[in-house]
């Protein structure tokens, strides 16, 4: 996993861009944000970077473990009763609540399976016609009816 170089204010997420004197000073579509989320019910065979890596995957693309949760992982004692990891989220990719998963019982003989609880710290608002984050699909720009104009 990989650290991330922009930040968030108040829940107001910053991209963070070098700049340089021709830069468009234009808002620029955000179709990709950071987002802690807390994995709740990870089973314990699964409590490592690289099993914590595997479930984050269906989420969105993950880039790192909170320290403490990274902690746990090395260490053979303690344990969280979630895992907080952080993942880019797209913006054309639904959020989900839960994510189902096989796991090798074990005794090695077949399988179980389970459920991990997801709870994003922060759900940025997303336009579902445009696919973007920062507004939502009844205020989209591109979304005005013919003939009717936008007040401000």
């Amino acid at each position: 996993m990989t650290k991330t170089d922009n930040f968030d204010i108040e829940g107001d997420y910053i991209p963070k861009h070098k700049w340089h004197p021709d830069k468009n000073l234009l808002k620029e579509d955000v179709s990709i944000v950071p987002v802690w989320v807390k994995l709740h019910g990870v089973p314990i065979t699964a409590f490592s970077e690289d099993g914590l890596s595997v479930i984050a995957t269906k989420l969105g693309t993950p880039l790192m473990l909170d320290s403490y949760t990274s902690d746990m992982c090395m260490q053979s004692w303690g344990r969280l009763s979630y895992a907080r990891v952080m993942i880019e989220l797209r913006a054309d990719v639904d959020l989900k609540d839960k994510i189902g998963m096989a796991m090798p019982k074990i005794t090695r003989e077949g399988h179980y399976t389970c459920n991990v609880r997801v709870e994003y710290e922060w759900k940025p608002t997303r336009c579902l016609s445009c696919k973007v984050f920062g507004h939502i699909h009844e205020e989209c720009p591109k979304n005005t009816c013919a003939g009717e104009k936008k007040t401000v």
